[in-house]
């Protein structure tokens, strides 16, 4: 996606929906997506992350991460709107988060999921959600 100023001062995008293999999505920069980050669920968890979700929920506030939570039982449809709405990067919470610290990185971009440390969230996402971060 280009974003374009004119004298005006208004915006507006070119190319910014993309089709590759007839899946299409919206590539906005990282730094300019309306939701930056989607928080989904396991829907096959056994443990309870309802704490765990409350501390994300301050955390990414704190941060100005702009977030959803999304809880559903389908993980790959949650992941397909994400994209068409040009979400940078899902957050996957699974049981190996509460006993592990792990979780789950989905890249809008490759559609590849991360394991990361939860200690390494914030700054992985600080990082890439820069202007400065290439996409």
């Amino acid at each position: 996606a280009v974003v374009s100023t004119q004298s005006t001062g208004n915006t507006f995008l070119h190319d910014s929906m993309i089709s590759v293999d007839g899946y299409n999505y919206l590539k906005l920069h990282y730094k300019f997506a309306p939701i930056q980050a989607s928080i989904v669920v396991d829907p096959n968890m056994q443990n309870d992350v309802s704490k765990l979700l409350d501390e994300i929920f301050i955390i990414f506030e704190r941060e100005n991460i702009r977030y959803e939570f999304s809880d559903c039982s389908q993980v790959s449809s949650i992941h397909e709107e994400n994209d068409k709405l040009g979400t940078p990067f899902s957050i996957i919470l699974s049981d190996s988060t509460v006993t592990e610290g792990i979780v789950g990185v989905r890249d809008r971009n490759t559609h590849f999921v991360e394991p990361m440390n939860f200690r390494n969230l914030i700054p992985f996402l600080k990082q890439n959600l820069s202007v400065q971060a290439q996409w």
